[in-house]
């Protein structure tokens, strides 16, 4: 036993000796770097495989030897990041080894119009890059991928092999032929807008042009460069669509909808352009998932797509600063960051005061006897946290704050001692949403969301005079979830089916000192909503869209019926007729008491319908697009009609005999919208013109019909742009009638101070021309930064734009209040993006 004992540890002692002479040296050769050639010859024992080289080719490189790989493959992608060769593996042992590797070059470009295509993404192994605004790639491979896989949007995707590829490839593309949802027309008015077979209208930010007077995309302002669509007291979140009031328009931001969605009370959109990748406008022809909105629906949505890389952005303009970032935090998270602040903390620009002279002109802080130290500040901050738990699952998080604040100090001299007492009104939403996906095969799909938000506009105003302090209060809470299943019968045919619940409460409170008196009021509206929809593609070329909601209010025991109806027929090469029509139903809206409310600055607070007083408001309309397009040429011509019943004096912003008067009516509205385009290589010229009748009906008051307050009969608009990768700029010039208005029967003060007024909306106020201007320009264009800096200039006439007209009484006089619209207003912005 001892004898066999010395004789393995002879044996274990030879073994030793072996691993100290043949491995520990190939471990110290792997810290050292050696002549490729030897280290192939390693690998070539290794992994019995063979290279085959010209010896110029590896002749001078040395390398050393790979040691954490563990298959060949693995070593191989080691040496090609190390010595930049290219090995190519033929079979499992055989292996070419080729010149010094430069880098890739494709070109992509589609095979139908050979237009360069500016979003393709290619995937080799754990990398993604994206073609840049030339439709090129450029990189250089780490990893031995035996294909280059293409994806597009729009395109079949293609796989190309890595040793096939030449010297900045040409890679065309073959366009899809989409069976549902096609667009009608691309850039319908500028670029980056376009039609869609539903009638609705997709504002893609991430190919948007420019507009005249602005700087950047802001979301709400670039909807009113579609015919039908505008803002009458010039705030771009005051927007009118075909007539309608701003609370009959349904905004939503990632599936939540907004009660709040504008900064300086209503001059910027609260919605951070940097992190929005499209905006969807429907004006008629809505799909049935969506509630509310008897005039129309702005759906606002954020990028859904993961990022390959992390961008950064930073910029500032007159008015504000903003900061947003799309980070890559694993290859199935991404997040995206963005929040902006107003500029006015550290410097009060010209821009600035003019927008503050707008936003607060005949409110409290103007009028008040004496007023000093006014503050005044806004931010939003908004985020989406992307994860994609697998190819089939996807979750989607969503949050937003958005908050105006003004303060200011009123102070009134008693007995040579002054006083001074502080009056401020904040508004402020606070949101988030979930949504999860699934993709169970290629025709079945499945999702589940949810939101909840809040939203409140309170205000305190001092009274010295009178010794009295006004507290206001308008608070609005809402929750709502929303599923669907959807099925794709057949490439042309899908059906969808949904259940959406939402329940809305508003509370309004009045709190006065001296005499104290105190007012709370709230309501709760719970409704429950099922839909089914229609997509039908047929013969090719006639594409319909229909569906039937149903919704159960069970505060009032009543169900609404929601018929809605698109349907597209293309009529040779070169026209298209589109017809839309629908009911919808709406049980919010906004009131306004006394137009001093909440200092004036945002009088209106949202209400719900109670059934008697305040009806559930119900719309009807129809409309008809006949579209003609050839070579460039685009000409647009859509009729109308609409109804709106259920709508209530004080939701219409009365300042006349019809102020205190509370009942309720409806509006009839028809019109045409026309567009004309024009674009070729970078030009694009476009030219709109919309003719409206816009009046209500109140039968209890007399008259019972008049003109609407929004009613413009003639508006136009046309503007000109040049835009290449570098450089753009446009110009236009706007025009509109007169918005109406209650004149004065006399100049005199009747009974109790009271003003005899004409009858309502029969005089108008001068016609409106505006002149704006725009330029960008990128002026640095690295491989990890780039640089643009703008100029806009609004209203370069400088005209004294009357956007409306009222009447009040002060000290036994009557007094006219104009308001008007922004005069000259230069901007500039300076901007950094980093990837």
């Amino acid at each position: 036993m001892y004898r066999i004992s010395r004789q393995l540890l002879s044996i274990n002692r030879r073994f030793f000796l072996l691993y100290l002479f043949l491995v520990l040296p190939l471990f110290s050769r792997a810290q050292q770097t050696y002549a490729l050639s030897e280290v192939l010859q390693y690998l070539e024992n290794k992994f019995q495989c063979s290279f085959s080289y010209a010896d110029r080719t590896v002749a001078g490189i040395e390398a050393s030897v790979p040691q954490e790989c563990t298959t060949l493959r693995e070593c191989l992608d080691v040496l090609q990041q190390k010595t930049r060769l290219r090995f190519t593996l033929l079979t499992n042992r055989s292996v070419v080894v080729s010149k010094a590797l430069d880098a890739y070059c494709l070109r992509f470009a589609d095979k139908q119009t050979n237009a360069k295509i500016t979003n393709a993404t290619i995937q080799v192994q754990d990398s993604t890059y994206v073609s840049d605004q030339e439709g090129k790639i450029r990189f250089i491979p780490h990893t031995l991928a035996t294909t280059i896989k293409v994806s597009v949007l729009g395109f079949v995707p293609k796989v190309i092999r890595p040793d096939t590829v030449r010297t900045c490839q040409d890679v065309f593309l073959i366009p899809t032929v989409q069976k549902l949802a096609p667009t009608i027309v691309n850039q319908y008015s500028i670029q980056g807008i376009d039609l869609e077979d539903d009638t609705s209208l997709r504002v893609d930010y991430s190919d948007f042009g420019v507009l005249p007077g602005l700087l950047q995309p802001d979301v709400l302002q670039t909807v009113q460069a579609i015919p039908g669509v505008q803002s009458v007291n010039e705030n771009v979140t005051d927007i009118n669509i075909r007539g309608g009031s701003n609370d009959q328009n349904l905004i939503l931001w990632n599936g939540i909808k907004m009660y709040q969605s504008g900064h300086f009370f209503g001059l910027i959109s609260a919605f951070n352009p940097y992190i929005t990748q499209s905006a969807t406008l429907i004006k008629n022809g809505t799909g049935v998932r969506y509630a509310d909105g008897v005039s129309g629906v702005i759906d606002i949505r954020s990028r859904d797509s993961l990022v390959s890389s992390s961008v950064y952005g930073i910029g500032a303009s007159m008015v504000q600063s903003d900061v947003y970032g799309m980070v890559r935090i694993h290859p199935k998270i991404s997040l995206q960051l963005g929040g902006r602040i107003s500029t006015n903390r550290w410097l009060k620009t010209p821009t600035y005061d003019q927008f503050f002279e707008k936003s607060f002109q005949n409110s409290e802080i103007q009028n008040g006897e004496q007023t000093s130290d006014d503050q005044f500040n806004f931010y939003d901050v908004s985020g989406r946290l992307l994860v994609d738990l697998s190819d089939k699952d996807k979750l989607r998080i969503n949050g937003i704050q958005i908050r105006n604040r003004l303060r200011f100090l009123e102070n009134q001299d008693t007995n040579s001692e002054i006083l001074s007492r502080e009056s401020e009104t904040q508004q402020q939403t606070l949101a988030g949403s979930f949504r999860y996906k699934r993709t169970w095969n290629p025709q079945f799909q499945s999702s589940i969301s949810a939101y909840g938000s809040r939203y409140v506009l309170d205000a305190t105003n001092a009274d010295i005079s009178n010794a009295q302090r006004l507290l206001q209060k308008n608070e609005v809470l809402e929750n709502g979830i929303q599923a669907d299943l959807a099925y794709q019968f057949a490439p042309a045919v899908k059906a969808t089916i949904g259940y959406q619940f939402n329940e809305t409460g508003i509370r309004n409170v009045q709190d006065v000192t001296n005499p104290n008196f105190r007012r709370s009021v709230k309501e709760v509206i719970r409704s429950h909503a099922a839909y089914a929809n229609w997509d039908w593609r047929l013969f090719e070329k006639t594409r319909l869209h229909g569906g039937i909601r149903s919704t159960y209010y069970s505060k009032f025991d009543e169900l609404r019926v929601e018929p809605r109806l698109s349907v597209s027929q293309t009529l040779g090469n070169r026209w298209t007729l589109q017809l839309a029509g629908g009911y919808k139903n709406q049980v919010t809206s906004q009131s306004i008491d006394v137009q001093t409310d909440f200092l004036g600055v945002e009088n209106r607070r949202w209400i719900l319908s109670d059934g008697r007083d305040v009806p559930i408001i119900e719309s009807r309309q129809g409309s008809v697009n006949l579209i003609y397009k050839r070579k460039g040429w685009l000409l647009s011509t859509e009729g109308y009609l609409k109804r709106v019943e259920g709508i209530t004096t004080q939701s219409q912003g009365f300042e006349d005999q019809l102020q205190f008067i509370r009942t309720s009516g409806e509006y009839d509205v028809y019109g045409i919208d026309v567009l004309t385009r024009k674009a070729w290589k970078n030009w694009n010229v476009w030219a709109s013109y919309s003719y409206a009748e816009n009046e209500y009906t109140f039968s209890t008051l007399e008259p019972p019909q008049f003109p609407n307050q929004v009613d413009i009969r003639h508006f136009a608009s046309g503007a000109i742009s040049y835009a290449t990768p570098q450089l753009q700029i446009a110009t236009g010039l706007s025009y509109r009638t007169g918005s109406p208005f209650t004149n004065l029967a006399t100049d005199e003060i009747g009974p109790e101070g009271t003003i005899r007024y004409a009858s309502p909306n029969t005089s108008r106020n001068s016609e409106f021309w505006r002149w704006d201007a725009s330029i960008t320009y990128l002026f640095l264009d690295k491989k990890s930064y780039r640089v643009r800096a703008g100029l806009s200039f609004f209203n370069i006439w400088n005209r004294d734009n009357q956007l409306d007209t009222a009447f009040t009484v002060s000290n036994g006089e009557i007094i006219r209040l104009d308001q008007k619209g922004l005069r000259f207003t230069p901007n500039a912005t300076l901007r950094f993006e980093f990837f």
